[in-house]
């Protein structure tokens, strides 16, 4: 079947259970100038080999993790700002997931009381 496509453009999306927003079972969503805060497990997430999410010029801060790529999925950060995220500003995990970003600054993401965080855990 086709692809879900979704576009996000300057939203913001606070205080949801899990995911700010989630590409998941072939989805692709597209994000550009949106605000990603306090979102339990990820400001953005994509989460099996069909699925992609691209963000652009947008902020992820105060989430569990920021930008979370697993089992397969990809995602591309162009100019977007992680930040506050309390376990890391990246988690890119499991075999085939990719990462790709351009100019983008992760600050002041951290592990539990660690002032250090975690940063980025794996980038292709």
């Amino acid at each position: 079947g086709t692809a879900s496509i979704v576009f996000l453009h300057r939203c913001t999306l606070h205080f949801n259970q899990a995911h700010g927003s989630v590409a998941e079972e072939g989805a692709r969503i597209r994000i550009s100038e949106c605000n990603f805060k306090n979102n339990g497990r990820s400001g953005v997430c994509s989460c099996d080999p069909e699925s992609s999410a691209t963000m652009t010029r947008s902020v992820v801060s105060q989430s569990c993790q920021g930008l979370y790529v697993v089992n397969g999925g990809s995602a591309e950060a162009r100019e977007s700002l992680l930040e506050f995220n309390e376990r890391s500003g990246v988690t890119v995990q499991d075999p085939g997931s990719r990462l790709l970003m351009h100019n983008c600054q992760m600050v002041r993401n951290v592990t539990g009381a660690s002032s250090t965080g975690w940063g980025v855990i794996e980038m292709l």
